[in-house]
């Protein structure tokens, strides 16, 4: 542990040992393990991003594929199950990579619904004036009918 000329504390090969209920010694891989909470202004994790997800070779599951993985897994595709993450923990930057990919798929989900969402909009105004039109040429056509049957009635009382 060194404390550098800014007040920065750095963990540089820091061995730590665990030792078990049986007394057996363990090397920790972890620099460090905290068994309580840690408070920080800010966290800096290496992460690779996810915006792989915006590649046209990307493969977006259809939202129907989606939803049968997550009735039968109980969990999100390409998201470790809350059991698996409870005992092996989770790394920050890969769940942050992993989050951050599900915001970028929610995204393109929207950016789909918003499309269909307009088109269905568009079909609305051409199906709402083409009923216009229908209602316009059924009132003519019942203008011309009254007319045909008053000629009709004078036709006959000559």
């Amino acid at each position: 542990m060194l404390l550098n000329k800014n007040s920065k504390l750095t963990l540089n090969n820091l061995y730590l040992w665990h030792i078990t209920k049986d007394y057996k010694i363990l090397q920790n891989t972890n620099i460090l393990d905290v068994a309580g909470s840690i408070r920080a202004d800010a966290i800096i994790c290496n992460t690779t991003g996810a915006d792989f997800v915006f590649e046209p070779t990307y493969k977006l599951r259809p939202l129907a594929e989606v939803e049968t993985f997550i009735k039968q897994n109980k969990h999100l595709p390409n998201v470790a199950p809350a059991a698996e993450m409870q005992s092996n923990g989770v790394s920050m930057g890969e769940m942050q990579a992993k989050l951050l990919e599900k915001v970028e798929e929610l995204t393109l989900y929207s950016i789909e619904q918003n499309k269909k969402l307009q088109e269905q909009g568009k079909q609305l105004q051409e199906q709402r004036q083409s009923n216009e039109n229908l209602r316009q040429q059924m009132a003519d056509q019942s203008k011309e009918i009254e007319q045909l049957k008053l000629l009709i009635t004078q036709k006959l009382k000559r």
